[in-house]
């Protein structure tokens, strides 16, 4: 399921400098850390072909860091600065400037660029965004025309880089749930395991009175419309958040049977002609008299349809519907 808050981005040139504002489906936490912790700042740092062998770190007010973008021929470019403001998990306000590998500031001639000045200004702020966050960043002092579409291509390619980072991190903290997502295959899989008989883990996705009961997560009222829980039969259901905004998915199941599996289409009905529909396959293997691993196969008709789905948030939904339908299992 969808949760419509897929990674945007808004750029533009103000009196302040350029502006780049984007959403991710993470805690603030996991978007804090990412630019406080070395470790972590290494692994998305940098434009699409750069990667950051070297980062350190020293987050407190009057601080510095200093790090290391490498380019795939090889080139280091080394850049350092000081903290001079940081409110947690809210806003940082820190000096940016190139330097050599010691530390040392230089001018953007060292690495054959014109034109920078050799101290600029970075400000970061977040907030709670839709479950998620939203991370606003100002870089004040690049010169408009050329030199500002370099800058913002390379911090959005980062940023791509750090929502893919924060993707992955999501799905390798939660014990109960598995996903797995192989590069160039247009599958997705997600295992989940329940303290209750495969018969009744089954039976709460057919019974529509207990299937309404844990379908979405809590953010979002789901109402059934339509649902023929046998094979050739037909599914509907609307989902709708405080703020009025409706999601209506249907799709067509192919195949059931009791208590083993259930075959069926998923397609958005915003998109009804656009081909963007996927089978899935729910499976319920029984572990033991009161435990039974649900793997949950999603078949795509593309990788591109498996990675967006993957970035909008779907996974974090099946995660709390999952949540909601242990919490009624437990209960009955």
């Amino acid at each position: 399921m969808e949760k419509h808050i897929h990674s945007t981005t808004k750029d533009k040139q103000n009196k302040k400098g350029l502006l780049i504002t984007r959403t991710f489906d993470a805690p603030q936490e996991h978007v804090w850390k990412a630019w406080t912790d070395s470790e972590s700042f290494m692994k998305w740092w940098g434009p699409k072909h750069f990667s950051c062998p070297f980062c350190d770190i020293d987050f407190k007010v009057g601080g510095k860091y200093l790090n290391c973008m490498l380019s795939r021929d090889g080139k280091n470019f080394w850049g350092t600065g000081t903290y001079k403001e940081i409110v947690p998990m809210k806003r940082i306000v820190y000096t940016d400037s190139f330097s050599d590998e010691k530390g040392n500031v230089v001018p953007s001639t060292y690495y054959g660029m014109e034109g920078l000045p050799l101290e600029l200004e970075v400000i970061l702020t977040f907030e709670e965004f839709e479950g998620g966050t939203k991370m606003s960043l100002t870089h004040i002092g690049i010169p408009a025309g050329k030199m500002e579409e370099m800058t913002k291509t390379g911090w959005n390619e980062s940023f791509d880089k750090l929502e893919k980072m924060l993707i992955a991190n999501r799905l390798q903290v939660n014990p109960k749930m598995k996903v797995i997502a192989i590069p160039g295959i247009p599958e997705l899989f997600i295992i989940r395991e329940f303290e209750a008989t495969r018969e009744t883990v089954f039976n709460a996705h057919i019974d529509p009175e207990l299937y309404i009961q844990w379908l979405g997560p809590r953010y979002l009222k789901t109402t059934l419309k339509t649902f023929e829980p046998r094979s050739g039969g037909k599914w509907r259901y609307v989902s709708k958040d405080d703020d009025g905004n409706k999601y209506s998915f249907h799709g067509f199941y192919h195949e059931i049977s009791a208590p083993e599996y259930i075959i069926s289409t998923f397609e958005y009905d915003k998109f009804p002609e656009s081909g963007h529909v996927f089978l899935q396959k729910i499976r319920f293997d029984s572990l033991s008299k009161q435990r039974t691993k649900l793997i949950y196969q999603m078949i795509f008709t593309s990788v591109e349809d498996r990675d967006f789905m993957l970035q909008s948030g779907m996974e974090r939904d099946i995660e709390e519907s999952y949540e909601r339908l242990e919490d009624l299992l437990l209960n009955k």
